[in-house]
C-alpha cells in the first residue's frame, strides 16, 4: 500500500447488525473507478457498517469519501422506504 498512503477509515452505525450487512451487501460490488488509486474494503463490526480506503492523494480521498457517502445516503433512503430502518 506504499503507493496509497492516504489512509481513512469509516464507521456507520445501523439499527442492527441485519441492516448494516444489508447496506454493505448493497455497496460490495461497486467497484472503485480508478482501481490503481483507490484501495477499498468493508466489512461488518457488530451493527456497524466499516469502511477502509487507502488513496493516492488528498484529493483522491475526498472525492472517494464523497462518493461512498452519496451511495450510502441512496441505500439508507432506500432502505428506510422500501424495510423499516
Amino acid at each position: 500500500m506504499n503507493s496509497l498512503p492516504h489512509k481513512v477509515e469509516v464507521r456507520v452505525p445501523f439499527p442492527s447488525e441485519q441492516d448494516a450487512k444489508l447496506c454493505m451487501q448493497v455497496l460490495a460490488p461497486d467497484r472503485e473507478l480508478k482501481e490503481d488509486q483507490v484501495a477499498r474494503t468493508l466489512y461488518l463490526e457488530g451493527n456497524y457498517l466499516v469502511a477502509k480506503y487507502f488513496c493516492s492523494s488528498a484529493r483522491m480521498t475526498r472525492v472517494t469519501l464523497n462518493t461512498f457517502f452519496e451511495n450510502l445516503h441512496l441505500v439508507v433512503d432506500s432502505m428506510n422506504e422500501l424495510c423499516s430502518l
